[in-house]
Protein backbone atom coordinates (compact mmCIF):
# COMPACT_ATOMS: atom_id res chain seq x y z
CA UNK A 1 0.00 0.00 0.00
CA UNK A 2 1.38 3.38 -0.98
CA UNK A 3 0.24 6.95 -1.53
CA UNK A 4 -0.68 7.46 -5.20
CA UNK A 5 -2.33 10.80 -5.96
CA UNK A 6 -4.54 13.69 -4.90
CA UNK A 7 -7.66 14.89 -6.73
CA UNK A 8 -8.75 18.50 -7.15
CA UNK A 9 -12.31 19.09 -8.40
CA UNK A 10 -12.46 21.91 -10.92
CA UNK A 11 -13.93 25.27 -10.03
CA UNK A 12 -16.98 26.90 -11.68
CA UNK A 13 -14.99 28.29 -14.63
CA UNK A 14 -14.03 24.82 -15.77
CA UNK A 15 -11.18 22.39 -16.17
CA UNK A 16 -8.89 24.50 -18.33
CA UNK A 17 -9.03 27.63 -16.16
CA UNK A 18 -8.60 25.70 -12.91
CA UNK A 19 -5.66 23.78 -14.35
CA UNK A 20 -4.03 26.97 -15.64
CA UNK A 21 -4.13 28.55 -12.17
CA UNK A 22 -2.50 25.54 -10.55
CA UNK A 23 0.10 25.35 -13.33
CA UNK A 24 0.98 29.03 -12.86
CA UNK A 25 1.32 28.51 -9.12
CA UNK A 26 3.50 25.43 -9.25
CA UNK A 27 5.48 26.51 -12.30
CA UNK A 28 4.97 23.18 -14.06
CA UNK A 29 2.93 22.05 -17.03
CA UNK A 30 -0.17 19.90 -16.99
CA UNK A 31 -0.84 17.21 -19.56
CA UNK A 32 -4.19 16.06 -20.88
CA UNK A 33 -5.39 12.99 -19.08
CA UNK A 34 -8.59 12.12 -20.87
CA UNK A 35 -12.14 10.96 -20.37
CA UNK A 36 -13.19 8.33 -17.83
CA UNK A 37 -16.16 6.88 -19.71
CA UNK A 38 -17.36 4.71 -16.83
CA UNK A 39 -17.39 7.67 -14.41
CA UNK A 40 -18.53 10.54 -16.62
CA UNK A 41 -15.48 12.64 -15.81
CA UNK A 42 -12.29 13.87 -17.47
CA UNK A 43 -8.99 15.07 -16.04
CA UNK A 44 -5.72 16.91 -16.46
CA UNK A 45 -2.54 15.54 -14.91
CA UNK A 46 0.42 17.11 -13.12
CA UNK A 47 3.13 14.40 -12.88
CA UNK A 48 5.09 14.51 -9.62
CA UNK A 49 8.20 12.75 -8.41
CA UNK A 50 8.11 9.49 -6.44
CA UNK A 51 5.37 8.00 -8.66
CA UNK A 52 2.82 10.52 -7.40
CA UNK A 53 0.59 12.88 -9.33
CA UNK A 54 -2.04 15.58 -8.97
CA UNK A 55 -5.18 15.33 -11.07
CA UNK A 56 -7.64 18.12 -11.77
CA UNK A 57 -10.95 16.48 -12.55
CA UNK A 58 -14.19 17.74 -14.10
CA UNK A 59 -17.61 16.11 -14.23
CA UNK A 60 -19.26 15.77 -17.64
CA UNK A 61 -22.89 16.18 -18.57
CA UNK A 62 -23.29 12.46 -19.10
CA UNK A 63 -25.54 9.79 -17.53
CA UNK A 64 -22.48 7.94 -16.21
CA UNK A 65 -21.64 10.82 -13.87
CA UNK A 66 -25.07 10.52 -12.23
CA UNK A 67 -24.68 6.80 -11.60
CA UNK A 68 -20.99 6.39 -10.73
CA UNK A 69 -19.94 7.39 -7.19
CA UNK A 70 -16.76 9.00 -8.56
CA UNK A 71 -18.78 11.22 -10.89
CA UNK A 72 -21.13 12.07 -8.02
CA UNK A 73 -18.20 13.04 -5.80
CA UNK A 74 -16.66 15.30 -8.44
CA UNK A 75 -20.00 16.96 -9.18
CA UNK A 76 -20.72 17.62 -5.50
CA UNK A 77 -17.29 19.14 -4.85
CA UNK A 78 -17.40 21.31 -7.96
CA UNK A 79 -20.91 22.53 -7.20
CA UNK A 80 -19.63 23.53 -3.75
CA UNK A 81 -17.05 25.78 -5.42
CA UNK A 82 -14.36 23.26 -6.31
CA UNK A 83 -11.19 22.35 -4.46
CA UNK A 84 -9.54 19.32 -2.94
CA UNK A 85 -11.80 16.31 -3.31
CA UNK A 86 -9.73 13.48 -1.92
CA UNK A 87 -6.64 11.33 -2.00
CA UNK A 88 -5.91 7.83 -3.18
CA UNK A 89 -3.67 4.94 -2.15
CA UNK A 90 -2.46 2.17 -4.43
CA UNK A 91 -2.76 -1.40 -3.14
CA UNK A 92 -1.63 -4.78 -4.47
CA UNK A 93 -4.85 -6.55 -3.50
CA UNK A 94 -8.32 -5.04 -3.22
CA UNK A 95 -9.91 -8.23 -1.90
CA UNK A 96 -9.64 -7.32 1.84
CA UNK A 97 -11.36 -4.00 1.15
CA UNK A 98 -14.06 -5.64 -0.96
CA UNK A 99 -14.77 -8.12 1.85
CA UNK A 100 -14.85 -5.45 4.53
CA UNK A 101 -17.01 -3.01 2.56
CA UNK A 102 -19.30 -5.73 1.20
CA UNK A 103 -19.06 -4.69 -2.45
CA UNK A 104 -16.86 -5.23 -5.48
CA UNK A 105 -14.27 -2.84 -6.81
CA UNK A 106 -15.30 -1.10 -10.03
CA UNK A 107 -13.20 -0.86 -13.20
CA UNK A 108 -11.88 2.42 -14.54
CA UNK A 109 -10.19 3.27 -17.80
CA UNK A 110 -9.07 6.02 -20.13
CA UNK A 111 -7.58 5.81 -23.59
CA UNK A 112 -4.52 7.58 -24.94
CA UNK A 113 -4.58 9.26 -28.37
CA UNK A 114 -2.30 6.52 -29.72
CA UNK A 115 -4.81 3.83 -28.74
CA UNK A 116 -3.12 2.59 -25.58
CA UNK A 117 -5.43 2.19 -22.59
CA UNK A 118 -4.81 2.72 -18.90
CA UNK A 119 -7.01 0.47 -16.77
CA UNK A 120 -7.51 -0.03 -13.06
CA UNK A 121 -9.89 -1.16 -10.32
CA UNK A 122 -10.99 1.09 -7.46
CA UNK A 123 -13.14 1.02 -4.34
CA UNK A 124 -13.94 3.39 -1.48
CA UNK A 125 -15.44 6.42 -3.22
CA UNK A 126 -18.67 6.01 -1.27
CA UNK A 127 -16.59 6.14 1.91
CA UNK A 128 -14.86 9.31 0.71
CA UNK A 129 -18.23 10.92 -0.02
CA UNK A 130 -19.46 10.09 3.48
CA UNK A 131 -16.18 11.03 5.20
CA UNK A 132 -13.80 13.02 2.94
CA UNK A 133 -10.79 12.53 5.21
CA UNK A 134 -10.46 8.87 4.14
CA UNK A 135 -8.79 7.90 0.85
CA UNK A 136 -10.12 5.58 -1.76
CA UNK A 137 -8.15 2.51 -2.85
CA UNK A 138 -6.93 1.67 -6.34
CA UNK A 139 -5.11 -1.16 -8.07
CA UNK A 140 -3.56 -0.45 -11.45
CA UNK A 141 -4.02 -3.40 -13.79
CA UNK A 142 -0.98 -5.52 -14.63
CA UNK A 143 0.95 -4.33 -17.64
CA UNK A 144 0.05 -0.65 -17.21
CA UNK A 145 3.11 0.38 -15.18
CA UNK A 146 4.55 2.55 -17.96
CA UNK A 147 1.22 4.33 -18.38
CA UNK A 148 1.04 5.55 -14.78
CA UNK A 149 0.16 9.28 -14.86
CA UNK A 150 3.38 10.21 -13.06
CA UNK A 151 5.29 9.03 -16.15
CA UNK A 152 3.73 11.56 -18.52
CA UNK A 153 7.01 13.50 -18.39
CA UNK A 154 10.10 13.74 -16.19
CA UNK A 155 8.63 15.35 -13.08
CA UNK A 156 10.39 18.15 -11.20
CA UNK A 157 7.75 18.92 -8.55
CA UNK A 158 7.34 16.89 -5.40
CA UNK A 159 4.34 16.51 -3.09
CA UNK A 160 5.77 16.97 0.39
CA UNK A 161 2.82 17.54 2.71
CA UNK A 162 -0.90 17.25 3.33
CA UNK A 163 -3.01 19.03 5.90
CA UNK A 164 -6.08 16.94 6.61
CA UNK A 165 -9.00 17.89 8.78
CA UNK A 166 -9.66 14.68 10.62
CA UNK A 167 -8.02 11.92 12.64
CA UNK A 168 -5.11 9.65 11.80
CA UNK A 169 -6.77 6.96 13.93
CA UNK A 170 -9.92 7.13 11.80
CA UNK A 171 -7.93 6.81 8.56
CA UNK A 172 -5.80 3.99 9.99
CA UNK A 173 -8.97 2.14 10.93
CA UNK A 174 -10.33 2.64 7.41
CA UNK A 175 -7.14 1.36 5.77
CA UNK A 176 -6.23 -1.28 8.32
CA UNK A 177 -2.69 0.09 8.64
CA UNK A 178 -0.98 3.11 10.27
CA UNK A 179 -1.07 6.09 7.94
CA UNK A 180 2.63 6.89 8.36
CA UNK A 181 3.51 3.49 6.96
CA UNK A 182 2.22 4.38 3.50
CA UNK A 183 3.04 8.07 3.16
CA UNK A 184 6.85 7.74 3.16
CA UNK A 185 8.25 11.29 3.04
CA UNK A 186 4.86 12.98 2.63
CA UNK A 187 4.26 14.84 5.87
CA UNK A 188 0.71 14.94 7.18
CA UNK A 189 -0.57 17.53 9.62
CA UNK A 190 -3.86 16.48 11.21
CA UNK A 191 -6.17 19.26 12.33
CA UNK A 192 -9.59 19.39 13.90
CA UNK A 193 -12.00 19.80 10.99
CA UNK A 194 -13.72 23.18 10.85
CA UNK A 195 -16.91 21.82 9.37
CA UNK A 196 -16.54 18.98 6.89
CA UNK A 197 -13.40 16.82 7.31
CA UNK A 198 -11.03 16.26 4.41
CA UNK A 199 -7.95 17.72 2.74
CA UNK A 200 -7.41 21.30 3.83
CA UNK A 201 -4.26 21.96 1.80
CA UNK A 202 -1.48 20.23 -0.10
CA UNK A 203 2.13 21.37 -0.07
CA UNK A 204 4.53 20.96 -2.98
CA UNK A 205 8.23 21.50 -3.54
CA UNK A 206 8.73 22.97 -7.00
CA UNK A 207 11.49 24.58 -9.07
CA UNK A 208 9.55 27.85 -8.97
CA UNK A 209 10.78 29.97 -6.07
CA UNK A 210 9.84 33.49 -7.15
CA UNK A 211 6.72 35.30 -6.02
CA UNK A 212 3.63 35.58 -8.16
CA UNK A 213 2.57 39.18 -8.61
CA UNK A 214 -0.75 40.13 -7.12
CA UNK A 215 -3.51 40.54 -9.65
CA UNK A 216 -7.18 39.93 -10.28
CA UNK A 217 -8.32 36.52 -11.48
CA UNK A 218 -11.31 36.79 -13.84
CA UNK A 219 -14.44 35.24 -12.47
CA UNK A 220 -13.17 35.06 -8.91
CA UNK A 221 -13.58 37.14 -5.81
CA UNK A 222 -10.70 39.36 -4.79
CA UNK A 223 -7.03 39.44 -5.82
CA UNK A 224 -4.49 36.68 -5.97
CA UNK A 225 -2.39 36.93 -2.83
CA UNK A 226 1.37 36.48 -2.79
CA UNK A 227 1.98 35.36 0.80
CA UNK A 228 5.54 35.42 2.20
CA UNK A 229 6.38 32.65 4.68
CA UNK A 230 9.51 31.47 6.49
CA UNK A 231 11.60 28.79 4.79
CA UNK A 232 10.94 26.40 7.67
CA UNK A 233 8.23 23.99 6.45
CA UNK A 234 7.18 23.20 10.02
CA UNK A 235 6.06 26.79 10.36
CA UNK A 236 4.34 26.62 7.00
CA UNK A 237 2.34 23.58 8.05
CA UNK A 238 0.42 25.73 10.49
CA UNK A 239 -0.25 28.50 7.99
CA UNK A 240 -3.81 29.71 7.68
CA UNK A 241 -3.09 33.19 6.42
CA UNK A 242 -5.25 35.65 4.49
CA UNK A 243 -6.91 34.06 1.53
CA UNK A 244 -10.03 35.89 0.40
CA UNK A 245 -10.42 34.05 -2.90
CA UNK A 246 -10.04 30.74 -4.64
CA UNK A 247 -6.75 31.79 -6.27
CA UNK A 248 -3.56 29.84 -5.69
CA UNK A 249 -0.78 31.74 -3.87
CA UNK A 250 2.93 31.25 -4.40
CA UNK A 251 5.12 31.31 -1.34
CA UNK A 252 8.32 33.28 -1.84
CA UNK A 253 11.26 32.50 0.40
CA UNK A 254 10.17 28.92 0.95
CA UNK A 255 12.77 27.06 -1.08
CA UNK A 256 10.34 26.63 -3.93
CA UNK A 257 7.50 25.32 -1.78
CA UNK A 258 3.95 26.17 -2.72
CA UNK A 259 0.61 25.27 -1.22
CA UNK A 260 -2.61 24.87 -3.13
CA UNK A 261 -5.46 25.77 -0.76
CA UNK A 262 -8.67 23.87 -0.38
CA UNK A 263 -10.83 26.24 -2.40
CA UNK A 264 -12.91 29.35 -1.88
CA UNK A 265 -12.73 30.46 1.73
CA UNK A 266 -16.49 30.41 2.13
CA UNK A 267 -16.69 26.73 1.05
CA UNK A 268 -16.02 24.18 3.81
CA UNK A 269 -12.90 22.22 2.87
CA UNK A 270 -13.06 18.52 2.08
Amino acid sequence: MRFDHVSYACEPDGLAATTDRIAATLGIEAVKGGVHPRFGTRNMIFPLTDRHYLEVVEVLDHPASDKAPFGQAVRARSEAGGGWMGWCVEVDDLTPFEERLGRQAVPGNRKFPDGRELTWQQIGIKGLIADPQVPYMLRWDDGTEDLHPSNAYAATAKLIGLTIGGSSARVADWLGTPVDALLDDVKVAWTAPNGTPGIMSVRFETPKASSSSSGDIPGHIGPLQAVPIPANPRIADGWSGPFPCRGLPMWPGSGGAARVPAGLARVPAG
